[in-house]
């Protein structure tokens, strides 16, 4: 679009129009900044419907990144609050326990479940009935049953819980309770 230049020496650091830079600039970055750089200036190239979305209270408390201890998580920041209740999900028998869902993808899964309810301004999102096609779709690697077997452990952790927003502060506290996943139908077995 113009407004980011590419340095001769190295494409993947973007420069704004007329600023110098000596030679050993580039070198001088460390390789995640040089990454963060180009992913900016990726998202910014971007077709806005490639756009994520994410609840504002999810941009300042995540999910946890590794499996919590117990059936309970709760974590704060600022004047909002998560809390995941774990669930269970009916096998054709009988409920089976879930744990909490935890790490990146049950993360990545969300975002893209909001992005695709807020771009159709449809509450109900269809996933595909293989959890290889979804994994696909979120550009996750699909090779090898134990990402194959974890990511599908995460998205029913995701499904089963139960999440308890609050935001807004003292003088008007706000209580969401919430389901990501009212529906469940895929990857039981």
């Amino acid at each position: 679009n113009g407004r980011y230049p590419r340095h001769d020496r190295n494409p993947d650091i973007p420069r704004l129009e007329g600023e110098r830079m000596s030679e050993d600039d580039d070198k001088k970055l460390p390789a995640i900044q040089n990454r963060l750089i180009s992913a900016a200036v990726e998202i910014d190239q971007d077709d806005p419907l490639g756009i994520v979305y994410q609840h504002s209270l999810f941009c300042q408390v995540a999910l946890p990144r590794s499996r919590p201890e117990g059936r309970v998580f709760e974590r704060a920041y600022g004047n909002g609050l998560v809390r995941l209740e774990a669930g269970v999900l009916y096998n054709g028998y009988k409920m089976v326990e879930q744990p909490l869902p935890a790490g990146p993808k049950p993360r990545l899964a969300l975002c893209h479940l909001n992005s695709e309810a807020v771009k159709t301004r449809c509450p109900s999102v269809e996933v595909d009935r293989s959890a290889r096609k979804f994994m696909e779709r979120l550009g996750l690697n699909t090779d090898g049953g134990s990402t194959y077997n974890l990511f599908k452990r995460e998205m029913k952790a995701l499904a089963a819980c139960r999440m308890t927003l609050g935001f807004g502060g003292k003088e008007y506290p706000v209580t969401v309770d919430a389901k990501p996943i009212r529906r469940f139908e895929a990857w039981l077995s």
